[in-house]
This record gives structure tokens, C-alpha cells and sequence, in this order.
């Protein structure tokens, strides 16, 4: 078992991949919604082995959080202010069930180039 609070941390959002092999979670320094904390970052729980670790080829030195798998458990979406701090953008990275390592984050690419600096709203 994971006890965050003896580091002084929280955990939010725990999300078991598709194929029940890993654990996805946020980890911030206080509270739960992690999106206003600058420090929040991805974490990987692998099932069996109980290895924590954080997602480094992910994380940014920005708000990473709200996470989901895809169905086929080999993408995932998270959102970041990793572009200007101030607001929250859906990433994409590609993940390998096999070794729990998460590919290169990217913006799924719009029609408009200033799509995400323009769209802000949120519902």
C-alpha cells in the first residue's frame, strides 16, 4: 500500500489501466484538485511488483493531472499547463504495457494553429 502522507502528499485520481497491470495517479503536495498545484505530477503504480515511480517522460515542470486510459490501455490523455502555466491542455502520449514506459506528450494538431490559445473555455 501507498501511504502519500507520510512523504507529506496527496493522491487523487487513481485510474487502473485497461489490462489491470498498472495504476495511473496524481500526486500533488496537498488536496485533490491537483490541477491548481504547480507541483502535481503523474505517478505509475506497476500491480504486481508494487514499483512506484514517477511518469519523468511525461512530466513537465507544470501542473500534469486529470488523466485517462484509452480502451486499448496503450494511449493515455492528461491534462498540462506545461505551455504557459495558466491554462490546462489535453495531452497524448503513447504507452508500452510491457515495460510501463510512456511515449513523447504531444497536442492532437487542430485545423486552426490557434486553436488551444483561443478555445478556453471549459464544461
Amino acid at each position: 500500500m501507498y501511504r502519500a502522507s507520510e512523504q507529506g502528499k496527496s493522491v487523487s485520481f487513481p485510474r487502473v489501466s485497461p489490462d489491470g497491470k498498472h495504476l495511473m495517479f496524481t500526486l500533488s503536495d496537498y488536496g485533490n484538485f491537483s490541477i491548481w498545484h504547480p507541483e502535481s505530477e503523474l505517478c505509475l503504480l506497476t500491480m504486481d511488483t508494487g514499483e512506484i515511480r514517477l511518469l519523468n517522460e511525461v512530466n513537465s515542470n507544470d501542473v500534469e493531472s486529470f488523466h485517462t486510459w484509452s480502451s486499448s490501455g496503450r494511449w493515455f490523455v492528461f491534462s498540462s499547463k506545461r505551455l504557459d502555466g495558466l491554462w490546462a491542455r489535453p495531452f497524448f502520449a503513447s504507452f508500452d504495457p510491457e515495460t510501463g514506459r510512456a511515449g513523447k506528450p504531444f497536442l492532437m494538431p487542430q485545423k486552426d494553429p490557434d486553436f488551444y490559445d483561443t478555445f478556453t473555455k471549459t464544461y
